[in-house]
């Protein structure tokens, strides 16, 4: 860990590994925010489009959490007891499904009730293997960056 606090009487070792392990989940989400729901990915130049994008993105991948987290809970727990090994809930395809979610907002009550049903069930069916402590790291197939197609918006 490299840090520019040096004084060792008021900066204990101790006391900044915990710091930086609550600080690592922070860092976990910007990841996911900038990889799986794209968050550099802007639909145009100007700093209201920007905005917008921002917060769509934040509303989306917020939206993908909570819907993950809760409602396909007890869906993984049933998966994980008919398997030798734990499954958990592939948070790529939670972002990519909840978009269309958000479209039918505007719908009936109803509807969306039915729209959260589909998501959950979609979500149960494409889970993928939990790795706790995996050591092999992976092959990087891609040298650089996907290039960004920018369509203006004013």
């Amino acid at each position: 860990m490299i840090t520019n606090l040096t004084d060792e009487k008021q900066y204990k070792h101790i006391k900044l590994c915990k710091l930086y392990k609550k600080r690592w989940p922070v860092e976990e989400s910007f990841k996911h925010l900038k990889l799986r729901a794209e968050l550099e990915n802007l639909s145009g130049k100007s700093h209201i489009t920007a905005q917008q994008d921002f917060h769509r993105i934040i509303m989306r991948a917020n939206l993908a959490n909570i819907l993950s987290d809760q409602i396909t809970r007890k869906g993984i727990k049933e998966i994980n007891q008919a398997r030798k090994r734990t499954y958990k809930i592939n948070r790529t395809q939670a972002y990519r499904k909840v978009k269309d979610l958000i479209k039918g907002m505007t719908q009936e009550f109803d509807q969306i009730c039915k729209k959260i049903q589909n998501y959950a069930m979609a979500l149960i069916k494409q889970v993928e293997r939990h790795r706790p402590n995996r050591s092999n790291p992976r092959i990087k197939r891609y040298a650089g960056k996907p290039a960004n197609f920018m369509c203006y918006k004013p």
